[in-house]
């Protein structure tokens, strides 16, 4: 199922239309974790601005998280994402980023995690994990397709403190 697809899917759930019902929601991500041989669903969250909280609503099947705390820099950080703004498909953003790997030589990838936010414009945030425990997070403008930002890295150097 496609991005719109899900999301169509999720807002004829009653919880989702009583949420969108007013102005204190907005749709702020879209994830997608793929991993071989297991089952994937889109995953939307629904930013609460009066309690500053995210609300999680799986696609297939249709699951509802409980409110959670939001991870962000400050109280701006948070955009609302407009998939009429996201001009570029996930599969274009995958062929865009797997260009980046072929060209750095990176393989064997295990795990996708996929978030389409708005950061501030639509922005698909890509993050492969290899078999050799490497991380790569590239960023593709979903209006333009240009990559504007990759960095790799071992998951054995997260935590360690650079000289």
């Amino acid at each position: 199922m496609n991005i719109t697809e899900a999301l169509q899917s999720i807002k004829t759930s009653e919880k989702v239309k009583k949420l969108l019902q007013d102005d204190t929601h907005f749709l702020s991500h879209a994830c997608l974790i793929e991993q071989k041989d297991k089952p994937s669903s889109w995953e939307f969250g629904f930013y609460n601005k009066a309690t500053s909280k995210i609300t999680v609503f799986e696609s297939a099947p249709f699951n509802e998280r409980q409110e959670d705390e939001v991870l962000k820099k400050d109280e701006d950080s948070l955009k609302p994402l407009d998939l009429n703004d996201v001009k570029i498909s996930l599969d274009s953003a995958l062929i865009i980023a797997q260009e980046k790997l072929d060209e750095k030589n990176i393989k064997l990838i295990t795990k996708k995690i996929i978030i389409l936010q708005a950061d501030p414009n639509a922005i698909w945030n890509l993050t492969f994990m290899t078999q050799s425990f490497d991380l790569v997070n590239i960023k593709i403008n979903a209006s333009s397709g240009v990559v504007e930002f990759f960095n790799s890295y071992s998951v054995f150097d997260l935590g360690l403190k650079q000289a």
